[in-house]
């Protein structure tokens, strides 16, 4: 359906430690590799869901950290 890998974009990711474990969504992504940096958004997607509504969402979500990689506050 898609012409590539989405790769790490949502989804949780533990990271276990001494101490217990520590966990986040990500669902506001950035990555770096050797290509150089990209960003990921995305939405919780139900039965119930609005198509139109989830894609507002993402955008609203790349507009909060966009600003942010242009070099805003």
């Amino acid at each position: 359906l898609e012409p590539r890998e989405r790769g790490y974009y949502t989804g949780a990711l533990v990271m276990a430690h001494a101490h217990g474990f520590d966990s986040w969504l990500l669902i506001r992504t950035f990555f770096r590799d050797a290509g150089g940096w990209s960003v990921g958004v995305g939405a919780g997607i139900t039965t119930l869901s609005e198509p139109a509504a989830e894609a507002r969402e993402c955008l609203q979500k790349w507009d909060s950290i966009a600003w942010r990689a242009e070099g805003g506050a």
